[in-house]
């Protein structure tokens, strides 16, 4: 068996358990926060799908994140909101990750790439 067939339920299962966690979390894309300041929005998860070299996250029926490559999924914590140990989604080591949204309110299409950073490669 390919081990990455075996690491994409893992992925899945990771992010569940992340957002069964905490229901809401901010979205920190590689070039800055989504949707204004930090900590400002809070998106839940709607959809989520891991293939061997895809992870699909969908938050608030709106935004869609395809990651390919071979992302990492980590829970991990961080002092985001001013507080230590704040829970944390770390997506990391992806080769691209495509960032589709609809605006809320009038469903105007966005499309970006989100090329990681060398050393941050990571989202949330």
């Amino acid at each position: 068996m390919d081990p990455a067939v075996g690491m994409a339920p893992d992925l899945a299962a990771t992010v569940r358990a992340f957002f069964d966690e905490v229901l809401v979390a901010g979205l920190l894309l590689p070039d800055g926060w989504f949707g204004g300041r930090p900590m400002e929005n809070h998106h839940q998860l709607t959809f989520l799908a891991a293939r061997p070299k895809r992870l699909l996250l969908e938050l608030d029926e709106q935004l869609l994140l395809s990651f390919s490559g071979a992302p990492i999924v980590e829970r991990t914590t961080s002092e985001l909101a001013l507080r230590d140990g704040t829970p944390t989604l770390l997506i990391r080591d992806f080769r691209q990750c495509v960032f589709e949204y609809l605006e809320y309110g009038n469903d105007t299409p966005h499309v970006s790439t989100c090329a990681p950073k060398p050393r941050a490669r990571r989202v949330w």
